[in-house]
């Protein structure tokens, strides 16, 4: 079976054996360089006073009860600075910011790389060999059958963005235009990971290989079973002693850990790319047989969905912000929902088209609608020709709000509210189905509202996002799932390009369809 990072710990958390298979420079990324002007632009819709800041700087970090409109704005300015021109092309730094760019640019308004792309892949981070390269070494992806994989038709190796994955973390796949071509893999949508320079420093400079790692989140995931902490007396997870996993919060200067997930599909004919984020990237195939090899590619895709992840001092359980290109809904999404088996895989359902959003609470909230108003106000008066007006935030996770119950026996427990802000946040491209739409509990029982999640000496049942990378924390891998694990191929194995008639996903189809019978 082939094995990826989030699939692979998707079925080893449904079968409760997380660990058998199963993000010195400034807030922008700066090094010793100047800091470009921050620039506010007050929304003036009278509803709310959002203050978006056109800077390279990220913000520093947003109170610990932070209220609705704190969060989105703190949401919307961290989506700004990560969509920064990077400096890359010009001094070969990664996670770093052309300082000299503006926003207002008129002849650069949509920079040909941007500095989130430049984090670390998973197979950068987390590589098969077990050695972490420089970081602001060129792209270096590091699988585990690569010696293996045979390019199509002169691909290139060394893109920006890797298309590793091919599926909602095992839950379902999911592809464009169904209205239109059906299932077709032409529109298939695919995922990729990344991770700053302050989380891949933290793991390249702390662990001497890959065991010391899994031997650091095994003794974290022990700690919180026995302390309820990642370790003993522990009233924070921004430091932690040696031979415990806790990723780095932002401290002097430092962003903290980020990490980045992306989804992407190609655009019909139909379709007006100018409306999105387009690059040249890599992609994943194979013929029928298992035998058969990995082949990569190269073509173009949009971005139509972004989730950003960052462990501050304020909120070691992550801020969790997405953001999705406006026009997904009305671009006849449709998803097959699956589950990874010993088999590789199977298809367990029909194809769901133009299918609702799932969660419990409203998404994007009032809140996120007011501020994607002004921010795309902002952005237009900014540089009306930016891509950045395209995309909205769905919605932003802070801190875990819980409350105090008294159980039958008399006695109090913390648990998480669940009629708190944005409790079931989930992308419609990147959490689709009613799984990971309604997300709270674990992955064997998405919605038993299982304790999956370690706040402030509390084991509580967190919800959407960051109750799903809670889990990742449960099995003492911080919120992080790319840190879990190495050694991953990509997701090839369930694909076939370019026909949908042909090929694994075919076979799963059929045999769905012979049950149906």
């Amino acid at each position: 079976m082939a094995r990826n990072s989030y699939g692979s710990l998707f079925m080893a958390l449904a079968f409760m054996v997380f660990f058998l298979s199963c993000e010195s420079k400034d807030g922008g990324g700066n090094e010793g360089g100047a800091v470009d002007e921050v620039e506010d632009v007050a929304d003036t819709d009278g509803d709310s006073n959002f203050n978006f800041n056109f800077s390279s700087q990220l913000p520093d970090d947003v109170p610990v009860n932070a209220t609705p409109d704190q969060l989105v704005e703190f949401a919307w300015n961290e989506f700004i600075a990560l969509n920064w021109k990077s400096s890359f092309e010009t001094d070969g730094k990664r996670d770093n910011p052309d300082t000299s760019w503006e926003f207002s640019d008129p002849n650069d308004p949509n920079p040909s790389l941007l500095v989130w792309e430049t984090y670390a892949h998973r197979s950068e981070y987390r590589p098969a060999s077990g050695t972490l390269e420089d970081f602001d070494n060129p792209p270096h992806y590091d699988f585990g059958d690569q010696d293996q994989f045979q390019a199509l038709d002169g691909a290139s190796f060394d893109l920006w963005n890797n298309l590793d994955e091919s599926n909602e973390i095992g839950s379902c796949f999911l592809w464009g235009q169904t209205d239109e071509f059906g299932v077709d893999n032409t529109y298939l949508v695919r995922y990729q990971a990344k991770c700053n320079s302050d989380q891949y420093n933290y793991v390249k400079n702390t662990f001497a290989d890959a065991a010391a790692v899994t031997a650091a989140q095994t003794t974290t995931k022990d700690n919180i079973g026995q302390y309820k902490a990642y370790y003993e007396g522990a009233t924070s997870t921004c430091d932690c002693p040696e031979g415990v996993f806790c990723l780095p919060c932002n401290t002097d200067g430092k962003a903290g850990a980020i990490e980045i997930k992306t989804a992407w599909r190609r655009l019909a004919p139909s379709e007006d790319a100018s409306r999105y984020i387009t690059r040249n990237a890599i992609y994943f195939v194979q013929d029928a047989a298992e035998s058969d090899p990995i082949q990569y590619g190269n073509d173009e895709f949009a971005l139509i969905g972004i989730h950003i992840i960052r462990k501050t001092q304020n909120h070691n359980n992550f801020v969790i912000a997405t953001f999705e290109q406006v026009d997904v809904e009305a671009s006849s999404m449709g998803y097959i929902t699956s589950t990874f088996a010993a088999d590789g895989g199977e298809l367990t359902g029909q194809l769901v088209k133009d299918y609702p959003r799932y969660s419990r609470l409203p998404l994007p909230p009032a809140e996120a609608v007011s501020a994607n108003a002004a921010a795309k106000s902002a952005i237009i008066a900014q540089n009306a020709a930016s891509k950045l007006q395209y995309y909205q935030l769905t919605g932003v996770q802070g801190t875990p709000q819980t409350m105090t119950v008294t159980g039958a026996s008399g006695q109090d427990s913390v648990v998480a509210d669940s009629n708190a802000f944005c409790f079931y946040l989930a992308n419609y491209v990147i959490e689709s189905d009613t799984q990971l739409g309604n997300f709270h509990g674990s992955f064997a029982a998405p919605h038993s509202q299982a304790i999956n999640e370690l706040y402030d000496g509390n084991l509580i049942s967190g919800g959407g996002c960051q109750g799903c990378h809670g889990s990742a924390q449960m099995g003492g891998s911080d919120f992080s799932f790319i840190s879990a694990s190495s050694s991953f191929n990509p997701d090839y194995y369930i694909l076939n390009e370019p026909a949908a008639g042909t090929g694994k996903l075919q076979d799963f189809m059929d045999k769905f369809a012979a049950k149906a019978e």
